[in-house]
């Protein structure tokens, strides 16, 4: 399921590089579902709050998108930064 949010968040903001604002706007819906199931899912108090947090994006992402505002960019690759934080695979743990 992180790999799978990871994913998401990377290919919404390679969308948005190639101006598909449409298709990020699509994929992003995607990513944020997928982030919620991820939240309810986490075991780990402190992972479930990171990703909770990814949330916040949702609002001002899906509002730029919709405009085609070139300025989506920074929110995305600052979501993607931290989705990569929030989804870590801890250092004692096997890879998914």
């Amino acid at each position: 399921l992180f790999r799978s949010v990871r994913d998401l968040a990377c290919l919404a903001y390679f969308q948005a590089i190639q101006k598909d604002y449409g298709m990020a706007a699509g994929t992003s819906t995607r990513f944020f579902d997928r982030t919620r199931e991820a939240a309810n899912q986490a075991l780990d108090a402190s992972t479930r709050k990171q990703l909770e947090d990814l949330l916040s994006f949702r609002d001002p992402i899906t509002a730029k998108l919709a405009k085609g505002d070139p300025g989506v960019l920074s929110d995305l690759q600052t979501l993607f930064v931290k989705t990569r934080q929030a989804t870590a695979i801890p250092s004692d743990a096997q890879p998914e």
